[in-house]
């Protein structure tokens, strides 16, 4: 898979309200919400995210979601398979396993964001990231 241009690393972003948060925020917060965001990372053909289960892993765009609101690329990866793989099962068996998920604190979002730095040098938008902070006083 791998090339002289390394592998796509794309950031997955998910509206768990499915556009509800930008039609009511305005009336219920006050001010404009566009979307209560989930995260998950496309690289080798796959999709990691991480949720209350731990760290999982599926065909791009099959998770209960469906398709993603959105797809940004991060960049290209030159890390090998195996060495990828084998960093995604230390994050499961450590940081991400099941019991540390925290909804606002260690979720989705923070483990997309440690992965695209690994994988690639990038980061998840700030806005994603800040969001428990600034919309869920």
């Amino acid at each position: 898979m791998a090339n002289e241009e390394g592998v796509p690393v794309d950031l997955y972003i998910y509206d768990l309200t499915n556009g509800l948060a930008a039609l009511l925020s305005p009336s219920i917060l006050g001010r404009q919400v566009e979307g209560v965001w989930h995260t998950a990372v496309v690289v080798f053909e796959r999709e990691y995210f991480y949720g209350g289960g731990g760290v999982t892993s599926c065909a791009p765009g099959s998770t209960a979601l469906g398709a993603p609101q959105r797809v940004q690329r991060l960049g290209a990866t030159f890390v090998p398979f195996p060495v990828f793989r084998e960093y995604i099962r230390g994050l499961a068996a450590s940081a991400y396993s099941g019991a540390a998920y925290r909804l606002l604190e260690h979720n989705c979002n923070h483990f997309s964001d440690e992965v695209a730095q690994f994988a690639c040098g990038a980061r998840v938008p700030e806005h994603i990231l800040a969001q428990p902070e600034r919309d869920l006083p």
